[in-house]
């Protein structure tokens, strides 16, 4: 009987020796794992700091559309503003147009009228000048 005592004494310290070599494995493969998982954890850390910056570079460029947004804003009421001033003097151009035409109209009777005035004239002078010659003559 110690013979068989002895024997399951030595398989009972080669099961516990065998099994403290499975678990040291283990443990060796779990902290592997855990050294992955830490290096993946600085890689995603990495990654979320210059996701962060691009975030912030996002933002900067927002806030610069966002200025030309109101610039463009501002440049387009500008343009209604000044389409409507041109609107404007168009109507004033063309009303002046229109007065310039009735100014011409208006010359062009006063200058017939002082032709045909200035042509009664010379035709009483000429008229006058016989009558003028005729006295004279007696």
């Amino acid at each position: 009987m110690t013979n068989d005592f002895g024997k399951l004494q030595n398989l009972i310290l080669d099961f516990q020796e065998n099994m403290n070599m499975k678990f040291d494995a283990i443990d060796r493969k779990f902290e592997m794992v855990d050294q992955r998982f830490a290096a993946m954890d600085r890689r995603l850390d990495g990654m979320d700091k210059r996701l962060d910056k691009i975030d912030l570079r996002l933002d900067g460029m927002d806030k610069r559309l966002d200025t030309v947004d109101q610039g463009l804003d501002s440049l387009k009421d500008e343009i209604v503003e000044v389409k409507s001033e041109i609107s404007v003097v168009r109507n004033q151009v063309v009303s002046n147009s229109e007065r310039i035409t009735d100014l011409h109209e208006i010359i062009v009777e006063i200058l017939d009228e002082q032709r045909y005035f200035n042509d009664k004239k010379e035709e009483y002078d000429r008229r006058l000048s016989k009558v003028e010659r005729r006295v004279r003559s007696f």
